[in-house]
């Protein structure tokens, strides 16, 4: 009998991570899989401490995506079904305080009256703090951080390759954030810029003359000379964006004063990491990850979780 991938992939599944950024939300089941490039993978004890530690490798296995702003509008019709039947603690990053309460509010009155033929058991949602994610925070006001720079530097320290190194973890979404975390796995802050795309809206709106134009995610990088105004202001906010994370990151290295990882995500993270002159490493899913490992987390030790 042939299984279902779908189902496969629910019998493994351990959560449901939400990532809720300013333009898109990523719904996704996270579990443990035999491991492959990429993949996190989490150490726990059980009983005395003697029995040797089990290990499993986190993933995510399937995911949805689609524009916070239809999240805003409660307007989901294509959400695929797995989201309403797997019976899995949900456990959320978001930044985006109005599609949050949106989603808080559907997956309450989803628990209470369903799909046909009645009210769905699911377990309940958390929305993460900043000190859900068992991150050190250097900074004055650490529980104004944002959770999605936790969950992508939880997500960095967990893919460390040498543990004496520092990282330098970059979140290249609407807005671009290039933050630091030390030797000791401690997050000790970064800079926050505009992304290309929010640069290109800002320009058209604080401007008379300048068009709206768009930068598409995953284009080719626009020629460096721009022969019109809307391919000059492309050119202008790819390869601004290029040259401010360049610097950033090479100020932040030497800030650190020792060798820093540095780790892309988000969604113009992968051209950055290619226009890049240094070695660094893209993964597309740090939030997600880090979200999950934030809710093994709470699972493990009960941690008090704000619920809807």
């Amino acid at each position: 009998m042939t299984t279902n991938p779908c189902e496969l992939e629910r019998a493994s599944a351990t959560l449901v991570a939400v990532d809720l950024g300013n333009t898109h939300t990523r719904i996704a089941l996270i579990g443990s899989t035999s491991p492959s490039e990429g993949d996190i993978t989490t150490t726990s004890h059980h009983g005395t401490g003697n029995e040797p530690a089990s290990r499993s490798h986190l993933q995510v296995l399937t995911q949805h995506t689609l524009p916070t702003a239809q999240v805003v509008a409660g307007d989901w019709p294509d959400l695929p079904r797995w989201i309403g039947e797997v019976r899995l603690p949900w456990y959320v990053s978001s930044v985006h305080r109005a599609a949050l309460d949106r989603l808080t509010e559907w997956h309450r009155c989803y628990r209470l009256a369903g799909p046909p033929p009645g009210p769905v058991d699911l377990p309940s949602m958390h929305i993460l703090t900043p000190l859900d994610f068992g991150l050190p925070i250097h900074l004055p006001e650490p529980d104004r951080v944002g959770t999605d720079r936790l969950a992508a530097a939880a997500a960095a320290v967990a893919l460390r390759q040498d543990v004496s190194h520092g990282l330098i973890v970059v979140d290249a979404g609407t807005a671009i954030t290039v933050d630091s975390v030390d030797r000791q796995g401690a997050f000790v802050g970064g800079t926050i810029l505009a992304g290309p795309a929010l640069a290109l809206q800002a320009l058209s709106a604080a401007s008379d003359r300048l068009p709206s134009v768009a930068l598409e995610r995953d284009a080719p990088a626009p020629p460096i000379i721009g022969t019109d105004t809307a391919s000059a202001l492309r050119s202008g906010a790819y390869w601004g964006a290029v040259g401010a994370v360049q610097a950033l990151i090479e100020r932040s290295q030497k800030a650190a004063g020792y060798v820093c990882e540095v780790l892309l995500t988000g969604g113009f993270g992968r051209q950055l990491a290619a226009e890049l002159r240094l070695d660094a490493a893209y993964h597309p899913d740090l939030v997600l990850l880090g979200t999950a490992l934030a809710g093994l987390a709470h699972r493990a030790n009960r941690l008090p979780g704000h619920r809807s």
